[in-house]
């Protein structure tokens, strides 16, 4: 199978930082955060093209990840 895209990318962000990611990422990139469940902690964003999640980084858990479309 080919990949053709990206469709999810989950990035670690520094606890206690979501208004900085919110700046960069509405503000600087121009994305807008959509609704998430309410026990996620992690902030969530979508385009034309793929969604990226911001969890707050845990000491214990690797958080990163990119899922490819196929």
């Amino acid at each position: 199978m080919a990949v053709i895209g990206i469709d999810h990318i989950q990035l670690a962000m520094p606890a206690g930082e979501e208004n900085a990611a919110r700046a960069f990422y509405d503000g600087l990139l121009g994305l807008k955060e959509v609704a998430k469940p309410p026990h996620l902690a992690a902030l969530k964003y979508i385009s034309a093209l793929n969604q990226t999640s911001l969890p707050p980084e845990r000491p214990t858990q690797a958080l990163s990840s990119v899922t490819f479309r196929q």
